[in-house]
């Protein structure tokens, strides 16, 4: 039953980034522009953090291959990845919403 719930939990986390990751990719690939760009790779981001969050992690850890000390960081790591994750998608979302609304989007 344990494992039963696992899984469960995993898809919960998993599919709405895989989702994401695919409704950007197919505007990246439409468009090939750089706020799809970043849309992609913020979204990629995400998928690997909510995989390695909610499925490499758990399996480290009942198998006993990750001590108790180690949980923290790997979890804080993962934390940080999305962080910066969501940083790059919004950075990408500001940028097509400018394009959508017809303002310039600002060069760097």
């Amino acid at each position: 039953m344990e494992t039963l719930q696992s899984a469960f939990y995993a898809f919960t986390n998993v599919m709405p980034a895989l989702v994401q990751l695919g409704i950007c990719g197919y505007y990246f690939f439409k468009t090939r522009s750089t706020d799809g760009l970043l849309l992609v790779v913020a979204s990629a981001m995400h998928l690997i953090a909510s995989i390695v969050a909610s499925v490499v992690m758990p399996i480290l850890i009942q198998t006993g291959h990750m001590d108790t000390s180690s949980i923290g960081t790997g979890y804080s790591v993962t934390g940080g990845l999305g962080f910066i994750g969501t940083l790059v998608f919004l950075t990408g979302f500001f940028m097509l919403i400018r394009k959508v609304l017809g303002k310039p989007v600002p060069q760097f």
